[in-house]
């Protein structure tokens, strides 16, 4: 991905002259004014590490089985039945053939999930029945949570062939969704919707333009180079939504058709503000056991409160009901779209429906808590994750599978879905491609966020949000005994004694 970036600003610096902001500086002018001549310098990567499988493995035309929920929003399935002359697609496609001729395997996936959420839980039936059909089940994380804690499952470390600590299985990234001392999921580079879910901040350029934002908030400097420098923090994202709301219509209300800081449904805007900041809802123990962050913790409380003031002072927010339909979601999306809002809510499978805007936007992380802390943090929502049930006796082809998929998706899928269908065609503008650099080496997971999203996001803290309710103590108790009896299960169905 740095190469592509590196070669598209050697364009563009053949071809316009170099301002402040460049990431990589044209080389120093020594020559007359009247020559041109433009040294490009090629940033090569370290080359991809070919995986440790043996070379003659062979399964003999053996069909390999997925059942997979699918939905309309990420890419979740995984294997591409046919080529259609989409990029993305195509090469996935090809993926899946490479795979197939290499392991001498045929892939078959059937779907669920296509209508609607009733059936999420669909494979709890043959998992239970010791139906042998499929190899392996990809599903809701919720789903695949509990079937590994009720004993569906079988672990990844019994299985032959997967070398977890290899750059296609994101091991830092694969540890957040793992409880207790054994591992039963990985994010591999085939499963793009760990890039799907991943949630970051458009911003209107030309609002940013009009209203001065970088001149008059960021000391000049481009927001890029305010992320680059380890400053894009909170204090800093507030200042540069001062004053951006408008009554448009000048009625003296703000409705939907006036200009807001911020359009995003409620429910995103706790959970990517606070894993933004490092505050996780849910944290782990030195065990790998889950615990309550939230309960008792001042830090917490501060975070809290200060993205509460944030969203209600000056109509900074277009504020939404709590419990939101799609249309209602899309209505703030489209607002963002046409004009009415300077920053958005996105996930990385959602940034290529903005491609029609008449308008450029850039991409960024989340603030910073201050320049103290480490690293951005980027939230992940809704990866999808497997599970292998116990009734599968193929594990060496199950492993060697996984392996090989994930594998290539790495070397030849994942630059394509980077480069093309976010650095290159959507997000209009190089810079946003480095943000993006940023963004998914940073990924987290909460489990407040995901897991127990009915319990804790969704059921209580965007109500909150909507209804400007400060009393985070008491809400917190009224959830108290449904969260604990959950965490329990969970923690004693991964192996707390």
């Amino acid at each position: 991905m740095k190469k592509t970036l590196s070669l598209l600003l050697a364009l563009l610096m053949l071809a316009l002259p170099a301002c402040a902001s460049d990431p990589t500086p044209p080389a120093e002018d020594t020559t007359a004014a009247a020559d041109t001549t433009a040294v490009v310098t090629e940033t090569t990567e370290p080359a991809i590490p070919n995986d440790k499988l043996p070379a003659d493995l062979d399964y003999k035309g053996a069909t390999f089985r997925a059942y997979t929920r699918l939905k309309y929003f990420y890419h979740g399935e995984m294997f591409i039945a046919e080529a259609n002359g989409e990029t993305l697609n195509d090469a996935r496609f090809d993926a899946k053939i490479k795979v197939e001729e290499r392991l001498k395997v045929s892939f078959k996936e059937d779907y669920y999930g296509l209508v609607d959420y009733t059936d999420n839980d669909a494979p709890r039936n043959l998992l239970l029945s010791g139906d042998a059909t499929y190899d392996i089940f990809n599903g809701r994380h919720v789903n695949m949570f509990n079937y590994a804690a009720e004993g569906l499952a079988q672990k990844l470390t019994d299985i032959p062939n997967v070398d977890l600590s290899a750059l296609w299985w994101d091991e830092e990234f694969s540890n957040e969704v793992t409880l207790g001392k054994e591992k039963y999921f990985a994010l591999g580079a085939y499963n793009l919707t760990t890039y799907d879910s991943i949630h970051m901040l458009l911003f209107n350029k030309k609002l940013y333009d009009d209203l001065g934002v970088e001149e008059k908030r960021l000391g000049g400097k481009s927001v890029y180079e305010v992320v680059r420098d380890g400053k894009w923090t909170l204090d800093l994202f507030k200042s540069t939504i001062t004053d951006v709301s408008a009554d448009l219509n000048g009625d003296s209300k703000m409705t939907e058709v006036d200009r807001y800081a911020y359009v995003t449904p409620s429910k995103q805007i706790m959970p990517s503000f606070l894993l933004g900041m490092d505050q996780y809802m849910l944290k782990k123990d030195e065990n790998n056991f889950l615990y309550n962050n939230m309960e008792g913790n001042e830090n917490f409380y501060n975070m809290f409160t200060a993205i509460m003031d944030m969203m209600w002072d000056n109509n900074n927010w277009h504020p939404t009901v709590a419990s939101t339909t799609d249309a209602q979601e899309q209505a703030e999306y489209d607002m963002f779209k046409t004009g009415l809002g300077m920053y958005c809510d996105s996930t990385g499978g959602n940034v290529s429906s903005y491609r029609e805007m008449e308008v450029d936007f850039g991409i960024l992380p989340y603030p910073k808590l201050n320049e103290d802390q480490e690293n951005y943090r980027a939230r992940s929502e809704y990866p999808e994750l497997f599970v292998i049930p116990q009734v599968n006796n193929r594990q060496a082809m199950t492993g060697a599978v996984l392996e090989a998929l994930s594998s290539e998706y790495y070397r030849s899928v994942r630059p394509v879905y980077f480069d093309l269908s976010l650095e290159g065609r959507d997000t209009r503008d190089s810079e946003s491609a480095d943000m993006l650099d940023i963004i998914y080496n940073n990924r987290v997971f909460d489990f407040g966020d995901t897991i127990f999203c009915s319990e804790i996001r969704d059921g209580k803290l965007r109500f909150m949000l909507v209804e400007k309710n400060y009393d985070l103590t008491s809400a917190l108790a009224s959830i108290a005994p449904k969260v604990n009896q959950k965490m329990d299960t969970l923690n004693e169905g991964f192996g707390k004694k």
